[in-house]
């Protein structure tokens, strides 16, 4: 099973159900989501051609709907690091973000 956000009302979410996160939005190069504990989580963006911050707002307020009322930062970004494998994350999940393992640098 891959990397899944837990709601903070229990529900898990994973990368296939985030896809709608981008349905009607431009200029979104990649993203990832970290969760930070059971009600934060950051976006990191990196921004496309197209990219506006309307755009932005669109992403936070899409994965707000899906996990109800948590705290969402947006950070926009010139990359996303890979993993030490080269592997690209979307979702990393609060057990990963708590244990420390490596994330993109801000």
């Amino acid at each position: 099973m891959g990397s899944v956000l837990v709601a903070p009302d229990g529900r898990e979410i994973g990368e296939a159900a985030l896809s709608l996160l981008y349905y009607g939005v431009t200029g979104v190069a990649e993203t990832q989501i970290t969760q930070e504990s059971s009600d934060r989580f950051r976006v990191r963006l990196v921004p496309g051609r197209d990219y506006t911050e309307t755009q932005g707002r669109k992403v936070v307020a899409n994965l707000a709907q899906r996990l109800g009322p948590v705290d969402i930062r947006l950070e926009i970004v010139d990359r996303i690091e890979r993993t030490p494998s080269g592997k690209f994350q979307t979702i990393v999940p609060q057990s990963a973000a708590e244990a420390g393992e490596p994330q993109p640098q801000e």
